[in-house]
């Protein structure tokens, strides 16, 4: 849809400029960003509607992930590497 489109489109964005490491282990992925950047960046990964995600938690530069267990994290890291 369009919707996801976008949401896609604005991720690459976010996951481009602000992101600046990942790190994880069982089904939680920890995404590192610019300081004062975690919030935009979650609700970027909250608007792709990824399946493997089941939710999101944004500080100031550290975003938890909730993945779809171990699989889904994987995954997940794959694809925001690949975009970034």
């Amino acid at each position: 849809t369009i919707d996801r489109l976008q949401g896609e489109t604005l991720l690459r964005r976010e996951l481009t400029d602000f992101v600046t490491g990942l790190d994880g282990d069982g089904n939680t992925l920890v995404v590192k960003t610019i300081t004062g950047h975690a919030q935009g960046v979650c609700e970027a990964i909250d608007r792709a509607w990824w399946e493997e995600v089941v939710g999101t938690l944004a500080g100031e530069n550290t975003i938890f992930v909730l993945c779809r267990g171990k699989e889904g994290r994987k995954a997940i890291e794959e694809r925001i590497e690949s975009m970034r």
